[in-house]
């Protein structure tokens, strides 16, 4: 067995684009608890909300925000290797 593989892992994305070219979107993730066969160490499960928006200025030109982990989840991918906490992330794109 694969140390920390999750028992069970569900995720659920919702997006949703308005016609003035604004764009939001919400994702939620599950995780099992997970145990290391080679250690017998476990991790809790939990649970990870992300959310975004992105507002097109023109069709080349577009601003994003996103917030990651909203709830500020506090957990380990693997023993000792903390997820990322709230983090909020503001960019813009060009395409051409």
């Amino acid at each position: 067995q694969v140390p920390y593989m999750p028992g069970i892992e569900v995720s659920s994305w919702f997006n949703h684009k308005f016609s003035d070219g604004f764009e939001t979107y919400a994702a939620a993730k599950a995780i099992g608890g997970r145990t290391s066969s080679l250690s017998g160490n476990t991790l809790p499960a939990a649970a990870i909300v992300d959310v975004g928006a992105e507002y097109r200025i023109v069709e080349s030109m577009s601003v994003t925000i996103e917030l990651r982990n909203v709830t500020n989840q506090r957990y380990e991918l693997w023993r000792g290797y903390a997820a990322v906490p709230l983090t909020m992330s503001v960019y813009a794109t060009l395409r051409w």
